[in-house]
């Protein structure tokens, strides 16, 4: 008896909810779909799914006659399956259902493999791929550079004071503190963050010098205020897919889980603390990027990523685009003469098998964003974590899930953190 991996999707529209079934590891086409069901159907309410799939009622017979009893849409390649051990992602629950039982499905090929999705981008560098992608989703006209093209706004002047700083060897908190009160709302967030109780600071911080000498320390501090002021150069989209964190909880929980890291590695292997700090509060900057740059079609890959929760948003954004988040967020980093080891650690974070320049920042931010998605927080909550990470940085893998687990505890001051920047962004 064939027993075949898949995954249960709910898409409603104006008519209801349809229920479809693919392939656990493939990507739901939705525009092939809707075509060949002549629907406009999107995902469900992640409210309204977990209603749905409540693990009390999962096993009842019952519960699967009511379920079953929705249009159901099956994939091509489930077709000849006798049963399929279904996941649903929202919730996280796994139960068996018998082909027999899926007689009344309609069967449509919408489904596609990672292996489709990478075979028909052509092989190019970083830049080609995304002019090929503007020339096709824009109406832009395509000029000598790219950076002209796409008209992104110019680096802050905050931000670039930063860098000329961090590369004065003999600058300390002296010249850190004017240049960050010279912006009165990044000023308030280094002390909103220094005041935080996950730092827990003996006594009230009253100054942003306060912040750094007492809490943050110098290399922390003038991170965090990069990070923050090119956080804000490109505003966080209205239009977010359900069933992915906030941006900057996302952002915030990066941060810090890069941080828990470098502080459990051995001394003599540990990269810089700072650094490491500002590619985690950065790593989904290419996000920002993607909704300055395609906005048209920004909405389309978030209904993608919605009907597709269990798959890395690359896979995604490649199906739609042509290009990713990490592509195009390293490529304006870059622009901005960015440390390379921050716009480095963003494009390969999601490729283990990275050996180069700053790999071990790639490897660092693969490793935060797998262990917080152990943790229910992030995309793709099945994916599992790569146990090389650990040896290649050499670490332990069970002082680092302490780490994050200790990290988390602190959940609720970490949310504060990401509302207060959301506000003032």
């Amino acid at each position: 008896m064939a027993v075949v991996q898949a995954r249960i999707a709910i898409l409603e529209d104006s008519r209801g909810k349809v229920l479809v079934i693919l392939p656990e590891q493939q990507l739901l086409h939705l525009a092939l779909l809707n075509h060949s069901y002549q629907r406009a159907l999107k995902a469900a309410q992640v409210g309204q799914v977990k209603k749905i799939f409540v693990p009390t009622l999962v096993r009842q017979a019952q519960f699967m006659d009511k379920l079953l009893s929705l249009p159901l849409i099956l994939d091509h390649a489930l077709k000849d399956a006798d049963v399929l051990a279904i996941y649903e992602p929202i919730s996280g629950l796994r139960f068996e259902l018998e082909r027999s039982r899926l007689t009344h499905a309609q069967v449509f090929r919408f489904a596609l493999t990672p292996h489709q999705i990478d075979s028909r981008l052509p092989t190019q560098d970083d830049e080609q791929a995304i002019l090929l992608a503007v020339d096709r989703f824009t109406s832009l006209r395509i000029k000598e550079r790219l950076a002209d093209t796409l008209e992104i706004p110019p680096l802050p002047l905050t931000a670039q004071k930063i860098i000329m700083l961090s590369s004065n060897q003999e600058a300390g908190a002296n010249e850190l503190v004017p240049l960050v009160e010279a912006d009165p709302s990044l000023a308030a967030q280094v002390i909103s963050w220094a005041s935080s109780p996950y730092y827990a600071a003996p006594g009230r911080v009253q100054s942003v010098k306060d912040a750094i000498v007492r809490v943050l320390g110098f290399d922390l501090v003038m991170n965090l205020a990069l990070g923050l002021a090119l956080n804000k150069t490109l505003k966080v989209p209205a239009d977010v897919p359900q069933g992915v964190d906030s941006y900057w909880t996302q952002a915030v929980c990066c941060a810090t889980a890069m941080e828990a890291l470098v502080k459990v590695m051995p001394p003599a292997r540990r990269p810089s603390a700072g650094m490491s700090y500002l590619a985690g509060l950065l790593h989904n900057f290419g996000y920002l990027v993607l909704a300055h740059v395609f906005p048209p079609h920004f909405s389309l890959i978030n209904r993608y990523l919605e009907c597709n929760l269990n798959l890395a948003s690359h896979y995604v954004e490649k199906q739609v685009l042509g290009v990713t988040r990490e592509q195009v967020g390293a490529w304006l980093l870059q622009c901005w003469q960015l440390p390379e080891e921050v716009w480095t650690g963003m494009r390969h974070m999601h490729n283990s098998d990275y050996r180069g320049s700053h790999q071990e920042y790639a490897h660092l931010l693969n490793l935060a964003l797998s262990l917080l998605r152990e943790q229910g927080i992030g995309h793709v909550p099945g994916e599992s974590t790569d146990e090389v990470l650990f040896e290649l940085l050499g670490l332990e893998p069970e002082l680092c899930r302490d780490a994050i687990r200790h990290l988390l505890d602190e959940r609720e001051q970490l949310n504060l953190i990401a509302e207060r920047l959301s506000l003032s962004a």
